[in-house]
């Protein structure tokens, strides 16, 4: 497969045709979405087109096992605000789309995974030192973020917050794989590169 590489930058699939394809192999956090929204918004300049019926369509690859929440979030508006220029975005998971990754699948207007690939869905964490009042405050800010994912997930999705919670209640990580996501809880919209077994 070519690629392109830029010093640290996301890898740029060369493009095809029609779709130009971006890879997501990072931890998420404040430095690699800065990178990564950055790489998303100058292609969008050169490949909107002169209306919403022109803009060029892209995929994003991922295969992360996540990391900070609110970073995720970031990401998620971008592929909202790509969305609303006139991109079709696809996002697909290869290997993992963990954490924070699931609820950024849950953006794109196509959600696909590998046939081998799993989701991870846990609860929110938090570092949270200091003193007690402020331990509360963020304890109170973690559950709200947890709230706000959750909801993310289950927009588009069979999942209920109920069945969720259920799930990772206890600190447990809850992994799907990819035909589970696909056909009991509708988080993603098709499978990719499955193969019929061999006669």
């Amino acid at each position: 497969m070519n690629a392109e590489q830029n010093s640290g930058r996301p890898t740029v699939l060369l493009p095809d045709r029609d779709t130009t394809n971006f890879l997501f192999y990072r931890q998420v956090n404040q430095d690699s979405i800065n990178d990564f929204t950055i790489t998303l918004e100058n292609w969008s300049l050169n490949n909107r087109g002169a209306d919403e019926a022109a803009a060029k369509p892209l995929r994003i690859q991922l295969n992360t096992g996540g990391g900070n929440i609110v970073d995720g979030l970031a990401l998620v508006e971008t592929i909202k605000r790509l969305r609303g220029i006139g991109h079709k975005v696809t996002v697909a998971a290869y290997g993992r789309a963990g954490s924070c990754a699931a609820f950024i699948l849950q953006a794109a207007d196509v959600r696909v995974i590998g046939s081998e690939s799993w989701l991870l869905i846990h609860e929110a964490s938090s570092a949270c030192n200091g003193p007690l009042s402020a331990m509360k405050r963020e304890v109170k800010r973690t559950q709200e973020l947890q709230e706000q994912t959750i909801e993310l997930l289950c927009r588009r999705s069979r999942l209920t917050r109920k069945q969720i919670l259920r799930k990772i209640s206890n600190g447990a990580d809850w992994w799907i794989r990819a035909q589970t996501a696909l056909k009991e809880h509708e988080l993603v919209d098709l499978i990719e590169l499955e193969m019929e077994p061999r006669q």
